[in-house]
Order: C-alpha cells, then structure tokens, then sequence
C-alpha cells in the first residue's frame, strides 16, 4: 500500500515529490565535510525556525527531516553502497496497521478538508527489488536530531536500519527505486480502519 495526498490511479509514483532530495543534499554535503560543519547546519536551521515563528511565517515549516535524510543518506554511501537510497525511493507497507500509523504520523493534525484528499492505493512493482526495514529505527534518528542534535544515536540507528536489524516493536516499511503504478484506490480500508 501507499498513501499520498496528490497520487491518482494509473499514476507512475514520484519519489521526490516532497522535494526531499534537494532539501536534504545541503545537510549530506555539510556532514560529508564534517560533524561541526553538520552542526552549524542545525543551528542556522534552529535559528530559520526561531524567526519563522517569530514572524508568524508558520507555513515555512522547518523540520528535522533533512538532517535526518542526510545522516541516513550519508551511512548508506559510506556504509552500505549496493542499498537503495531514502531519497530516490518509493515508499510501501504491506500491512493495514502500519499504512495507519503513517496516517496518524503524517496527516492526524491536518484539516479535515485535507485529510478527505488522502488516498491510499494498491501498488504494482517489482517485488524482487523491494527491500524492508523498520520505520521505527528512522524514528530513532529522528528523534534524537529533534530532541538533542544527537548525531551518533542518529548514525547509530541509519546502520541499524540499513544493515536489516528490527526494534522491539518494528513498523516494517517497504522501499524501492524502480518503477511502481497505483493500481486500485483502496482509501475504503484505510477510513475503516480509523
């Protein structure tokens, strides 16, 4: 399954519809130079957020996404070459629960005239070129960059994720670069299981 706001049925999906790439590479590229070089990063970003929300400019949302991307993005160049990369894969769940806690994670604080735009589909592509790891060590990594600017526990969980390991209680998502079409809207079970 795969959830998107702006996908339609027959559709080819677009790995970089969020623009994820191109907001990730300034980050890559500072880490790839060096941790304090990353860290000013963070901080000129802290300070966008700061002033955003001083200006009430609450549409240029600031995130740790990015950092996040590039940490992940720079352990699977360095580390694990031959795995498909964060940033020019498609994104899938082979199981209902997971498709909802996508939902819940991504769109739960959204107007509700923005939420009836969610759909989520059937996917066709090739099953030989998916691999699959848990959502929940991304997480980690999230969070510590949010929380704490945590670089290492951010590491840590990349090679974690990358190398197949599973948390306690794991969110298995599916990624793959190769070509994948929606094939039927099957939004119904995702509503149903709200």
């Amino acid at each position: 399954y795969h959830s998107s706001d702006s996908l339609q049925l027959g559709e080819t999906l677009n790995p970089e519809y969020f623009g994820h790439q191109w907001l990730t590479e300034p980050f890559l590229y500072a880490l790839q130079r060096s941790e304090d070089c990353f860290y000013g990063m963070m901080l000129g970003q802290q300070y966008l957020y700061a002033l955003f929300q001083r200006q009430k400019w609450h549409n240029w949302a600031v995130t740790p996404k990015h950092p996040t991307e590039a940490i992940f993005e720079h352990i699977r160049l360095t580390e694990f070459p031959d795995h498909p990369s964060r940033l020019r894969s498609n994104y899938f769940y082979d199981d209902l629960s997971y498709c909802k806690h996508f939902y819940e994670i991504t769109w739960s604080e959204d107007a509700e005239e923005y939420k009836q735009r969610i759909h989520m589909y059937e996917i066709e592509t090739d099953l030989n070129a998916l691999i699959k790891r848990d959502m929940r060590l991304y997480d980690i990594g999230l969070e510590a960059i949010r929380d704490r600017m945590d670089i290492k526990t951010a590491k840590d969980a990349a090679r974690r994720y990358f190398s197949g390991e599973q948390t306690d209680d794991p969110v298995w998502e599916y990624l793959s670069e190769e070509k994948a079409v929606a094939v039927a809207d099957v939004t119904h079970l995702l509503w149903a299981s709200l």
